[in-house]
């Protein structure tokens, strides 16, 4: 009998002919050299266990989405050897031979040391391509080797090299920055929501040093999403490593990890960067590290499951290029608008200077330049999604319309009428005007150009230009009427 609810696990089969192969990494000695807390090997195992019922395969949200129909989904099995350091060696053999015949490997581990074997497999098929390499982690995982003899007798004697010097979970990149074949190609190295209560000082200089690039979350909590769009959106010309250490997101939805963040990314966000990532042509390999289900099983195993879900359907958005990847965005996720997330960020400038740069460094990006560019925290595509079961009237899009400004902070709801002046009944400023196409934008899933946005003055200017572009003719609203403006302020 099929089922008639199939979930990944009806889907998954072994092997590596898939276009995305799950890889496990069960090891977690290198934890264990950095002093952290045993039980991330058994990640890869409760995973799969996770996997079986994460789903559904045909998504009924975006529009009867199947997974089977685009995209065959296979799991090489587990690493399996003596040592860290002679599993390091089989893992970067079996991501290159992925990435050598164009498949997406995704890695789940096991502790974080395996991300510099994991863009090996990628620096080994890579000749001329620069690559950028994205950390998401509450840490800056650049700490030196360790000598052995520091360890425990116990750790020492399954140390599979003779050197004094041990790789563990803290080192993979700085193992990469000293790599010759990543920095002699014009490469790029970016920590993304790192935690300054998690880093030291001489860790974050020496990031710096190589030309890395700080994203500390405290900067981007706001809208990390939108900042991650930005990220792959500024680096498309790049071969992109998406490495997430599920560390960063905040420990009460992600507690089964060695070191819980007491803050950090949300669920929502994890799982809406996770479908950047998939979406974004140019991210050829993904990791997850740090899965411990000794420390907490069932909370974060379903969340692991979900970020490995959501990577899929960013790639299958990327494959149909279709309208499903902008309502999933929008009804799942909805973030901040992008103007909103600028204004927080940068509180501390005045309204009519823009001098505060983004906490950034080498190539510092004034706040300025991205209100320009306007990050794209509402549109996945650069044309305008229209949906053709959703046929507008005037009321739906008058009543919207309305909604949407009542609950603008700024907009007293009693005062708001069609013909309300943003600017002289409301004091509104150009950012405001931003935010306020921004959340429309949202709301319709209609990119309003800046052009056509900066000639909205009133309420009504907004309900008919919508109007006009959903071809909505049933019903002209004349000039100025106070019986239509008292009606649509109390809707």
């Amino acid at each position: 009998m099929i089922s008639d609810d199939l979930r990944l696990g009806d889907i998954l089969t072994s092997g590596t002919d898939g276009d995305v192969v799950l890889v496990g990494f069960p090891f977690d000695d290198g934890v264990a050299r950095n002093d952290g807390r045993v039980g991330a090997k058994d990640g890869p195992t409760s995973f799969r266990k996770f996997i079986k019922r994460t789903g559904p395969v045909i998504n009924p949200e975006m529009d009867d989405l199947d997974i089977r129909q685009h995209l065959k989904i296979t799991d090489y099995g587990d690493v399996k050897a003596e040592t860290l350091e002679s599993a390091h060696d089989m893992l970067e053999g079996v991501v290159t031979d992925l990435i050598s015949r164009h498949k997406i490997p995704f890695i789940i581990g096991g502790g974080n040391d395996q991300s510099y074997p994991n863009v090996c497999g990628l620096l080994n098929n890579n000749t001329r391509d620069s690559l950028c390499v994205i950390n998401i982690d509450a840490h800056l995982d650049v700490r030196p080797l360790k000598s052995r003899y520091l360890l425990s007798k116990e750790i020492q004697e399954r140390v599979g090299t003779e050197s004094e010097f041990v790789v563990h979970s803290g080192t993979p990149f700085r193992q990469l920055l000293e790599d010759k074949r990543f920095s002699s190609q014009n490469s790029k190295f970016i920590e993304f929501a790192c935690q300054g209560s998690q880093c030291s000082k001489p860790h974050a200089d020496y990031v710096k040093s190589k030309n890395g690039q700080l994203y500390w979350f405290s900067s981007i909590r706001h809208d990390p999403v939108a900042v991650f769009q930005h990220l792959l959106q500024e680096n498309k010309s790049y071969k992109i490593f998406v490495s997430f250490d599920i560390d960063s997101i905040i420990s009460s939805s992600c507690p089964g990890v060695s070191a819980p963040a007491t803050y950090g990314l949300s669920s929502e966000q994890a799982c809406a960067i996770c479908f950047e990532a998939g979406k974004c042509s140019q991210v050829q390999l993904m990791d997850m590290s740090e899965y411990n289900p000794v420390v907490e099983e069932y909370r974060t195993g379903k969340l692991a499951a979900q970020l490995f879900y959501h990577f899929l359907l960013g790639i299958m958005s990327l494959l149909l290029k279709s309208s499903f990847s902008s309502q999933l965005c929008s009804h799942l996720f909805r973030p901040k608008r992008a103007s909103q997330f600028i204004r927080t960020l940068f509180s501390s400038s005045s309204s009519s200077s823009y001098s505060t740069n983004f906490s950034v460094n080498n190539g510092t990006m004034s706040s300025k330049s991205l209100l320009l560019k306007k990050l794209p925290s509402t549109s996945l595509f650069q044309q305008p999604c229209r949906f053709a079961h959703v046929h507008y009237t005037y009321s739906m899009i008058l009543e919207r319309v309305m909604l949407v400004l009542r609950l603008y902070d700024k907009i007293n709801p009693e005062k708001l009428h069609l013909d309300s002046s943003f600017q002289k009944d409301f004091g509104l400023d150009s950012l405001d005007q931003v935010e306020i196409i921004c959340a429309m934008e949202d709301e319709f899933q209609w990119e309003i150009p800046d052009s056509d946005g900066e000639l909205f003055l009133t309420p009504r200017h907004i309900i008919v230009y919508l109007c006009d572009k959903f071809d909505v003719y049933e019903h002209v609203v004349p000039e100025s009427s106070s019986e239509t403006q008292h009606s649509s302020a109390h809707h």
